[in-house]
């Protein structure tokens, strides 16, 4: 008995070690992929306007609204399946392929009519063009979803990366020599093919045509469809609604200040839940553990997230001037309210993943049919009077009100207290509210260049959240945590050079 307990502490402490390193490895993933981007974002947006990124955010929000008619969800449902077999990724990859082909026809069929209804001729063409993507797509290879089952974040990490890299030198080399929307649009579908060569060269899982395991995959896959509509209609859907009632240069605004705001939240906290995930359906039997599980996942995306979100917030004015140029200077309030939405969403982004992994789908269903009722009602009653403002303000209402409902849903299922809850938080939010403390002070401060100025302020804002984080760490007699991460791992790495 004494024997079978010990074995079990060895495997649970096993499984929370895996977790903290795939989040390493996934959070370094998705920073190395996003700081590719954003240097992208940089360079092209001196080159774009506004509207060319309006429009090419409109182009993919309709590729992504026919593209999730084919996202069955079933590269989760493989990787919640324990046993998955061979039939099981044939008929995963058959259907992923057939619905790329009827993806890529319904784009072509029906851009001479998305063109007509956003009443912008240009954006026929550019859907013909995207059309590849969903071919691509279509056709990649499923094995390396085993990448993420296996924990095998290091390959994850070069599949992610690689093609990012590569197609970094390509869009900037079209935005200089083209200075047009086409530049972007013919980067995306070349990134797309060097992902679709990256996955046959970096996995040897070799699919075939089949539908053996149909009914089998799809009894679980339903509900991950129609969640797939629900992360379609929260994130894509809302560029089509603010291009239909502010116009493709909105649509541009928004799609830009999106993209750097939303780093802690799809940055930071989502390479964090996709490394969770595999981790909580280890744990689905044993709720003990897999509150314990969920709690070292929300204090550490919690330590990284919240002073992300409110460092931000604080630097957007120096980073939008400096970064982006005086062309984008009117989107400065915007970023930082959608900052602010972010630090809320992602604190809760990771529920979902609990349930998922405890096999009932259908509650980060109804998560998501609450969010969408919630933003675009908002939308339409805030956008008229606030402009492109107001849909920040329906984002934050809308994150707090979902971090309400998530927390009382978990706690119902998983038994989890809110005094825990708070206790994760306790640290992050602490040492965020010091460190607010003392970049709010150095606005004003500003040194011999814009870019000078802003990095400085970036590195005292880590260094006194660092300081006070650690120090809290402390007094609370060393908790498990971030820090005790990074205590661990530098110690390692002494003990590696001193050897």
């Amino acid at each position: 008995m004494i024997k079978k307990h010990k074995k079990n502490l060895e495997l649970t402490e096993n499984i929370h070690k895996k977790l903290f390193s795939a989040s390493f490895l996934m959070i370094l993933t998705r920073l190395l992929v996003k700081s590719i981007g954003l240097v992208s974002i940089v360079i092209t947006a001196r080159l774009l306007t506004p509207e060319d990124f309006g429009l090419i955010a409109i182009a993919m929000a309709i590729y992504a609204f026919i593209e999730l008619f084919s996202s069955f969800g079933l590269a989760t449902v493989l990787i919640q399946k324990s046993d998955a077999d061979d039939d099981d990724y044939n008929t995963a990859w058959t259907f992923k392929a057939l619905f790329g082909v009827i993806s890529a026809a319904l784009l072509i069929i029906l851009s001479p009519h998305i063109a007509k209804y956003f009443e912008d001729l240009r954006l026929e063409n550019l859907i013909y063009l995207i059309s590849l993507t969903a071919l691509l797509n279509g056709f990649s290879n499923i094995g390396v979803i085993n990448f993420q089952k296996d924990l095998d974040f290091k390959k994850e990490m070069k599949y992610q990366v690689i093609p990012k890299f590569i197609n970094f030198f390509v869009i900037v080399f079209l935005a200089y020599a083209l200075k047009s929307y086409w530049a972007l649009a013919i980067g995306i579908v070349f990134g797309n093919f060097i992902s679709f060569l990256a996955s046959y060269l970096m996995h040897p899982h070799r699919s075939k045509f089949g539908l053996k395991s149909a009914k089998k995959l799809m009894s679980f896959s339903k509900w991950l469809i129609l969640n797939n509509a629900l992360y379609y209609a929260n994130e894509k859907l809302i560029n089509l609604v603010i291009g239909k009632m502010l116009g493709t240069s909105a649509v541009g605004s928004y799609t830009m200040t999106n993209e750097i705001s939303t780093i802690p939240s799809m940055e930071i906290a989502a390479p964090i839940n996709k490394a969770s995930f595999p981790v909580y359906s280890k744990l689905q039997s044993n709720l003990k553990e897999l509150r314990v599980a969920y709690l070292s996942t929300l204090s550490l995306s919690s330590s990284i997230t919240i002073p992300a979100a409110i460092g931000i917030a604080l630097i957007a004015p120096k980073l939008i001037s400096t970064a982006l140029g005086n062309s984008w200077i009117h989107v400065i309030y915007l970023m930082q309210l959608l900052a602010v939405a972010s630090l809320f969403s992602g604190l809760y982004s990771n529920i979902s993943y609990v349930f998922n992994a405890l096999g009932k789908p259908k509650i980060p269903f109804y998560f998501g049919v609450c969010k969408v009722i919630s933003i675009y009602g908002l939308i339409y009653i805030l956008v008229p009077f606030y402009g492109i403002d107001g849909v920040g303000y329906s984002l934050i209402s809308t994150s707090i009100i979902m971090l309400i409902i998530t927390k009382i849903t978990l706690k119902k299922f998983i038994n989890i207290s809110f005094l825990n809850i708070s206790t994760s938080l306790l640290r992050p939010v602490l040492s965020s509210l010091f460190m607010y403390i003392v970049a709010f002070n150095l606005l004003s401060f500003e040194l011999s260049t814009p870019l000078l100025s802003l990095l400085t302020q970036i590195v005292i804002s880590v260094i006194s959240y660092l300081t006070f984080s650690f120090s809290i760490w402390h007094l609370q007699s060393k908790p498990d945590g971030l820090e005790e991460k990074i205590t661990s791992l530098i110690r390692s790495k002494i003990s590696k050079n001193l050897l």
